[in-house]
């Protein structure tokens, strides 16, 4: 025991030393200035998906391959292809079609990799004499594959979504990991593995945190925040039993996506052109919410239900969205009674910079 506690704490201690030096050091010596535009802040995503790839590679050589090799590979071949895509976007804005193109290269390779979701656990009371959570539904190969890339792609764009206001995407996906790594340690999950790989990316994002939250000094880009989603939804499928958990934790940020994407459609408009501040985080702001306000209260959100998914079982689980579900249906409410702003942010009557618009 005392050997896996020493080894996490190494496996989350170092990558936030890694990270934060790097940060730090790269700030120090001029990598952002005051005088340099917005879109030069957006390198952060770069500095922490090569941190990730660096500090998992290190990890892997020291406990002897501590993931398969398929994991290790497909890890750091999506990481690559999305800091492509990420970077390029950046630069200069490409396509939403384009952008999905990068980000379903990384979901194909981690389902080529065997990273599907094979079943799902219904809230169904089933008795087999020695008691169960629920009914399980297996899928065919085919279907399974099919699920894990759309499940990748929700959490890569949930996440993308969420990234409009200082930290809060990494606050929202740190607190993911954690409660991640702390399933992985649970008798029912046993994954020690998992929750050292969790740790890992957990430290990395520390580092980065410590510059990026309000005000930020550097932001995640489009790089950083596909990097992030793309981790955090390959490794809920590792051995399954944890998509339930993820999805739960991210609840804010995946249910937020949904609602946005049905009110566009019903607007008559396709769900990824924004330009309309209907994301809960732009309301928040259009309420003179400030930035850190904003980060604290979801982060604290997602940890309150990440210990409620800790603490449930399977129907546990499905009736802990209902509060989530409400508490959207609030927020269209107050929609009607307070038509959104046609300008920048009103909060104390200036305009939020932001890493991007969604």
């Amino acid at each position: 025991m005392e050997n896996l506690e020493i080894k996490n704490l190494t496996g989350f201690l170092l990558p936030l030393a890694v990270s934060a030096g790097l940060f730090y050091f790269i700030l120090r010596n001029g990598g952002v200035s005051q005088n340099i535009n917005l879109k030069s802040k957006r390198w952060g995503g770069i500095i922490l998906g090569v941190a990730v790839i660096i500090c998992i590679t290190l990890f892997q050589n020291i406990f002897s391959g501590f993931l398969l090799p398929k994991d290790y590979w497909s890890l750091i071949l999506g990481i690559i292809i999305l800091l492509v895509g990420g970077i390029w976007d950046d630069w200069e804005k490409i396509s939403w079609q384009k952008q999905l193109l990068f980000q379903s290269g990384a979901a194909i390779i981690a389902v080529l990799a065997g990273d599907t979701i094979e079943h799902i656990r219904l809230p169904i009371p089933y008795h087999d004499g020695a008691g169960s959570e629920g009914v399980v539904l297996f899928f065919p190969p085919f279907i399974a594959a099919i699920m894990a890339y759309f499940w990748i792609i929700l959490v890569i764009e949930a996440l993308n979504w969420l990234d409009g206001v200082d930290g809060l995407s990494g606050s929202v996906s740190f607190v993911t990991l954690l409660v991640l790594a702390v399933l992985g340690l649970t008798p029912v999950v046993n994954q020690p593995s998992t929750t050292l790989l969790c740790l890992i990316i957990a430290g990395v994002l520390l580092g980065f945190l410590f510059f990026n939250f309000f005000p930020a000094k550097v932001y995640l880009g489009s790089s950083g925040v596909w990097i992030l989603g793309f981790l955090i939804a390959v490794i809920s499928i590792y051995s399954g039993g944890k998509v339930a958990t993820t999805a739960l934790v991210l609840g804010i940020p995946i249910v937020d996506f949904i609602f946005v994407s049905m009110e566009r459609i019903l607007a008559g408009k396709l769900p990824v052109f924004g330009g309309d501040r209907r994301h809960l985080h732009e309301r928040l702001e259009d309420q003179k919410w400030n930035p850190a306000k904003i980060t604290l209260a979801f982060s604290a959100f997602s940890l309150l239900l990440g210990i409620g998914a800790l603490l449930t079982q399977t129907r546990g689980k499905y009736f802990l969205f209902i509060p989530v579900a409400a508490f959207f249906v609030f927020f269209a409410w107050l929609l009607e009674r307070r038509p959104l702003p046609t300008q920048a942010s009103l909060w104390e009557g200036k305009p939020i910079k932001r890493s991007r618009k969604k």
